[in-house]
This record gives structure tokens, C-alpha cells and sequence, in this order.
């Protein structure tokens, strides 16, 4: 397990592909996050348990998607359990060239992030092309 998790990580910053959404839709790889490709956008959904909405930011910054979260629950002095009262979540995903940064939507629902990132609308433009 720890051999594919850092093939994973070393793939990352290696790989010839930097786009990480393709990447993760390829491998079949389990991460906290899951890639679906729709005709009109892709669909995340991001495992983020214990976080509330206002403690989630998303941004896009420099052609990544950057999803962070942080979650600091008060310490009782019977909580034996110090780090049940810490959840970071930090992630950054390279995004296609084709989707609309400023049309993306996030929802999250029962611990669960989901995000929209709409495409770009292709050109279909029909050309001819004469033989001679």
C-alpha cells in the first residue's frame, strides 16, 4: 500500500501529464476525491467529514483547482482524543484548459464537497475542405 501510495505522490510532480483530474479518472486509483466526466462538465465529490460549509474555500489560482478546509473543535477536558479536534483537508487539482473557472459551483452536503466545473463549449464548426 505505501509502494502505490508513493508511486502516487511521485507521479504527481513527475509525470509527463500535469493535468491531475485526468490523471485520477485514468489510474482507478481510490483517492478522497472522485472525477466524473459529464458531456457539459466534470463532477467532483471530495470526502470532507467534520468540516462545515464555512469552513471550506475553494479558488482557482494559476489554472488549479485549490480546495481547502479546516475544522478546530473546542477541547473538553474530558476529551482524551486531541486529534479528533484537528481536520485539514488540502488539495490542488490542475485543470483542463476547456472549463469555466468562473461559472464553477460547490455544494457540501453530509461531509460530502461536491463541486461542478462546467466545460467550455466547443466550436462545431463544419469545414469543407475542396479536393483538387
Amino acid at each position: 500500500m505505501m509502494d502505490i501510495m508513493d508511486r502516487f505522490v511521485d507521479d504527481a510532480f513527475t509525470s509527463p501529464s500535469s493535468n491531475l483530474l485526468e490523471r485520477t479518472m485514468r489510474s482507478g486509483m481510490r483517492t478522497p476525491w472522485d472525477v466524473v466526466e459529464k458531456e457539459n462538465a466534470f463532477q467532483l465529490r471530495v470526502d470532507m467529514p467534520g468540516i462545515s460549509k464555512e469552513e471550506v474555500k475553494i479558488c482557482v489560482e494559476d489554472g488549479e483547482l485549490v480546495i481547502q478546509g479546516e475544522h478546530k473543535a473546542d477541547k473538553t477536558e474530558d476529551d482524551e482524543f486531541q486529534s479528533k479536534n484537528y481536520t485539514v483537508y488540502n488539495t490542488r487539482m490542475s485543470l483542463p484548459k476547456d472549463v469555466k473557472q468562473d461559472e464553477i459551483k460547490a455544494e457540501l452536503k453530509d461531509g460530502v464537497l461536491y463541486v461542478v466545473v462546467p466545460k467550455a463549449q466547443e466550436s462545431k464548426k463544419k469545414v469543407e475542405v475542396q479536393v483538387s
